[in-house]
């Protein structure tokens, strides 16, 4: 695995690169991180605009040999998220090019690209540069903001199947529907929204949507700034928070909150299971967790 972060004064562009082998999926895995620091918002509210071209990163440009499904005719980008992924390449350009030559051209990895928020927008970018390259992403983003005008989000359609690019959005979230479209900013298709506003969402409460801004989904909404620290930050899990997992404290240590002693073990029938404690319930309440079948489930 390899991690980066830019720095505070480079868009503080950070996420890992990963390989996950068998019995686990083969993928090669990128991962972008959400808006955390002062640099990220700035890079976010940012609502300046520039000329895309397809994969600029690394210093080409359209020429006249370049194929006409590659050219993104009148394409503009948010120059705040384009600066992200721009030093994002610099640091893992190579590194995720020598995995693809090794790992997915002579092994059958595939090539995965996840990203939360601000993440979500700098995968979409790095996306539609490893598709320009060959490297066949498949993307899944949550909460990813516009990233582009009209005429980029129907670039990425085109790059883009319902297999290969899932954008999620999650009632309430007010991201997905930033920069607004009286700014010049539009959505692409293939969303999933889910409609269930509690953690875990159920199958029954994900949404294939029609289109790219189909009402019946997030575009249907309004924007509300507090659910930025609500609805932008629950996809499954709760993303985004560096705390640890109230499981593990409980599981693995923090005898104040509820963790076992060093040394002290929870057994039963074969697997670990949480005792009664007086700090229990408020922490299962807090967190929306409903005990040992939890743990028996998600294997923590």
């Amino acid at each position: 695995m390899q991690t980066w972060n830019t720095g505070p004064y480079l868009s503080d562009s950070c996420g890992y690169v990963a390989l996950s082998h068998p019995p686990a999926p083969k993928r090669i895995i990128i991962a972008f991180r959400g808006t955390y620091s002062l640099a990220n918002a700035i890079a976010d509210l940012s609502l300046a605009k520039q000329s895309y071209l397809p994969y600029p990163s690394d210093g080409h440009s359209p020429t006249k040999t370049t194929p006409d499904d590659q050219k993104c005719e009148g394409c503009t980008v948010h120059s705040g998220f384009l600066e992200s992924w721009t030093q994002a390449q610099r640091v893992i350009g190579e590194t995720v090019s020598n995995l693809v030559k090794v790992w997915k051209a002579e092994r059958g990895y595939e090539l995965v690209l996840v990203g939360h928020s601000l993440g979500g927008a700098v995968a979409a970018l790095a996306a539609l540069e490893f598709h320009a390259k060959g490297y066949g992403p498949v993307v899944t983003t949550f909460g990813e903001p516009r990233v582009g005008n009209e005429a980029l989000a129907r670039f990425i359609d085109r790059r883009f199947t319902p297999e290969t690019y899932r954008r999620l959005t999650h009632v309430n979230d007010p991201v997905p529907l930033l920069p607004l479209n009286e700014w010049g900013f539009a959505p692409h298709q293939t969303e999933y929204y889910i409609n269930q506003k509690e953690l875990p969402p159920k199958q029954e409460n994900i949404l294939r949507c029609e289109g790219a801004e189909d009402k019946e989904c997030i575009a249907g909404g309004g924007v509300n700034p507090l659910q930025l620290f609500w609805s932008h930050r629950d996809y499954f899990v709760r993303l985004g928070v560096c705390l640890k997992d109230p499981r593990r404290v409980l599981l693995e240590g923090d005898k104040d909150a509820g963790g076992r002693a060093e040394g002290e073990i929870w057994e039963t029938g074969g697997r670990e299971v949480v005792p009664e404690h007086p700090n229990d319930i408020a922490l299962r309440r807090r967190w929306g967790w409903r005990g040992d079948a939890a743990v028996e489930k998600e294997k923590v």
